[in-house]
């Protein structure tokens, strides 16, 4: 029989994952990518071609910025912050295919998101991402 993650306590994993600092788990990075691919279980930190255009720098993503995880749907949902990181292209335009948080330590990718549609940027374009986390209890197929 597979392992349950009831509704009652997907916060509580979420919030361990994102929030918690016990252990001194490192706070994530956030970062850009600019390559087309398709992240899926495989994808690690070395498959990024991480964005570099002028006026875009990776970001600390402070455990203390994550907002408490809800349950939306079966799924416990949490956010970094409540207003969207904004970056403005000053130089070297980019086009932006995704967002991805990674454990600075030993490079690890915890975290990838792909756009639905990527970001062609120009100069004076300003990207806002609001990074969102959810965690499930996918059913036994």
């Amino acid at each position: 029989m597979p392992l349950v993650l009831p509704n009652e306590g997907l916060p509580d994993w979420l919030l361990w994952m994102v929030k918690d600092t016990a252990g001194g788990l490192p706070d994530l990075v956030f970062t850009l990518f600019t390559n087309d691919i398709e992240p899926d279980q495989a994808t690690t930190f070395a498959d990024l071609d991480r964005a570099t255009f002028g006026g875009f720098q990776e970001q600390i993503m402070s455990r203390a910025d994550w907002i408490s995880p809800t349950i939306d749907d079966d799924k416990a949902v949490s956010q970094w912050g409540t207003v969207p990181t904004e970056f403005t292209v000053t130089s070297d335009p980019q086009e932006v295919f995704g967002w991805a948080a990674y454990n600075p330590g030993p490079l690890r990718l915890m975290i990838v998101e792909r756009f639905d549609v990527p970001r062609d940027l120009a100069v004076g374009n300003t990207l806002k991402v609001l990074p969102r986390f959810t965690l499930t209890t996918a059913p036994d197929v």
